[in-house]
């Protein structure tokens, strides 16, 4: 399990929010936001991806396998809702494009 997020609520408290590898997204406590995510499965190699469901921006978040990816290092924005990756994603591996709504 990856934390992917601190935030504080309008009521104060911490919430953390979190991805496994299968791109399932929990946050503990509940939050008073909705986070609306893209799931995909790669093929082999694969290096591009284009994100629906919401505008992947530089503020989204994306995750392969569970793990935090760093916009400008592991991968890049290359189009309107289209991500690439410096290196092909492993066949299989869940790759979780989040943002917020």
């Amino acid at each position: 399990m990856s934390s992917i997020l601190m935030a504080r609520n309008p009521s104060g408290d911490m919430q953390e929010v979190k991805c496994d590898a299968s791109g399932n997204l929990m946050v503990t406590p509940s939050v008073s936001v909705v986070l609306l995510s893209n799931i995909q499965t790669a093929t082999a190699g694969q290096t591009v991806f284009t994100v629906t469901g919401f505008t992947f921006t530089a503020y989204s978040l994306c995750f392969v396998g569970g793990q935090l990816q760093t916009l400008g290092t592991e991968y890049t924005i290359t189009g309107i809702n289209e991500v690439t990756f410096a290196t092909g994603i492993t066949l299989g591996d869940t790759v979780t494009f989040v943002g917020v709504g």
